[in-house]
Formats: structure tokens, sequence, C-alpha cells
């Protein structure tokens, strides 16, 4: 059996910077918070949902989100691969393309991912971005391939 709720109803809203609400209160449990973001995912018309299985029973949860569904939580270089790795909320590690790397006005950095959805830099993320950084005169370089960032997409790190 298949149920769906949707926005309106599901009272859920993800904010801007990743926490979740329920009928505007904070999800204050941890582990219910990191459920939530491991359950998103995303519909053919790119509205996202919680997909929660349980027995026979799969249930869609609509919700509103304040900016994107997407954060990076964490990142690696894959010496292996030669590339750069992250870690998004909902546990799903992929390759990350430095080119994809914006900021939007108030400085947040992002990047496109998966189907060139937009996933936020957490500050631990931040930090270990710039771990790889060096700035020279022609501006920021990744030490591990020798990568120029084209900072005209989001000016200073």
């Amino acid at each position: 059996m298949s149920r769906v709720v949707s926005q309106e109803q599901s009272g859920l809203v993800l904010t801007r910077q990743g926490t979740w609400l329920y009928q505007g209160s904070p999800v204050e449990n941890p582990r219910i918070s990191a459920y939530f973001h491991r359950c998103i995912q995303k519909d053919e018309e790119g509205k996202y949902f919680l997909k929660n299985q349980g027995g026979d029973m799969d249930e869609c949860v609509y919700f509103q989100k304040e900016g994107t569904a997407y954060f990076i939580e964490n990142l690696y270089f894959d010496e292996m691969e030669e590339a750069f790795r992250v870690l998004l909320n909902t546990g799903i590690q992929t390759s990350l393309d430095l080119r994809t790397l914006y900021a939007d006005m108030d400085g947040s950095l992002y990047a496109r991912i998966l189907d060139r959805d937009a996933a936020l830099f957490t500050s631990a993320a931040l930090q270990n971005l710039a771990s790889f950084l060096e700035e020279d005169e022609q501006g920021y370089f990744v030490r591990a391939t020798g990568q120029r960032l084209d900072h005209a997409n989001f000016g200073t790190l």
C-alpha cells in the first residue's frame, strides 16, 4: 500500500541551514532529523519528498524547502581517482566537479551534484575544502591537482 502526504498536510520544512521544522518548531531529536535527511528523494517533477518504507507500507511525505535539499557534510580527495568526493546529508557519496562551485548573494558556497542539483557546503565541508586550496597572485588553486578555481563564480573564499 502507498500513501502520499502533501506539503501542506505534512507541516515539514527544511530550512536553508538544513534544520527540519515540524509545524513551525524545530525537530530536536538528532536521530529523527538524520533519518529525514537520509529519506530525501526527488520526484519526476523535481519536487522533494521523504520516502518512508516499512513493512507493507510506502509513504511519500512532501516537504517545503527554503533553500536546497542537499548539504555537503564532508569532502575528501580520492588519490586513486584523483578527484574530490563528497558525503551528502542523504548519506550518498558522489564525485565533486570543482567547476560547478558557485556562491549565492549571501556568500554561501554551493556545488552542483547528482542531477545538477545544488548542494550547500556545511562549515565542516568548507574547512575541508580550504585545506586543499592555496592562493597566489592569480587566485585560488587546488594543491592536489593544480586546478585553478574560477572565482568569478564565487568571489573570495
